[in-house]
């Protein structure tokens, strides 16, 4: 049974959103609303990017990284009608086959394929039909942790244009007929964060 990821817990101020998303982005409390796994800011606040899973218990770490869970009637967030959602979730690890064994034994959902090109390797977990992708990303000598994370947005030249110099320049993304674009370190998100246009219609 896959394990369904509840939300993202962000370091960070939801006041830092204000200032780079658009109004139909998010509530008048800065928070965003998604389809899915939404994104909270917990009180009090945390350090790093944390996932929570909708389960009552678990495993407390998965690879070194901290889990969380909350049962599905108790998880904080907002809906704004599903105008968005998390596309992937960027995990870092210096062995893709030891983090991918513990993702598998936390979520149930086992290594779907490995991405190696001259310059990087990569893994990847999705947690059930159309859910969310763990993207693993192998270095030597880097800790496992949450690296940050990829929104899907229907209008990604809006996002680009309300950051300002805080946003990248939309670009052709790794996956075919989308584009992504990168949120700058001082934008103060807390962690890495990046929009990306939807997947192709069939």
């Amino acid at each position: 049974m896959t394990a369904r990821l509840s939300h993202l817990s962000l370091p960070g101020s939801p006041d830092a959103w204000d200032a780079m998303v658009p109004d139909w982005l998010r509530t008048s409390e800065g928070r965003l609303g998604l389809r899915g796994p939404n994104l909270v800011w917990p009180e009090p606040p945390v350090e790093h990017l944390e996932w929570v899973f909708d389960a009552e218990s678990g495993p407390s770490v998965c690879d070194g990284i901290p889990v969380g869970f909350s049962p599905a009637d108790e998880a904080e967030g907002h809906a704004l009608g599903g105008l968005g959602y998390i596309d992937h979730i960027v995990i870092t690890t210096d062995s893709i086959e030891r983090t991918s064994a513990a993702i598998e034994a936390l979520t149930g959902e086992g290594l779907r394929r490995i991405r190696e090109t001259a310059d990087i390797r990569q893994g990847f977990h999705r947690l059930g039909p159309g859910g969310t992708i763990l993207e693993l990303v192998e270095r030597a000598g880097v800790a496992t942790a949450l690296w940050g994370f990829v929104l899907t947005v229907p209008d990604l030249d809006e996002v680009v244009a309300a950051g300002g110099d805080l946003v990248s320049p939309a670009r052709d993304a790794v996956q075919p007929g989308r584009r992504i674009a990168a949120v700058d370190r001082r934008a103060g998100l807390g962690t890495a964060v990046a929009f990306m246009t939807p997947e192709p219609a069939a």
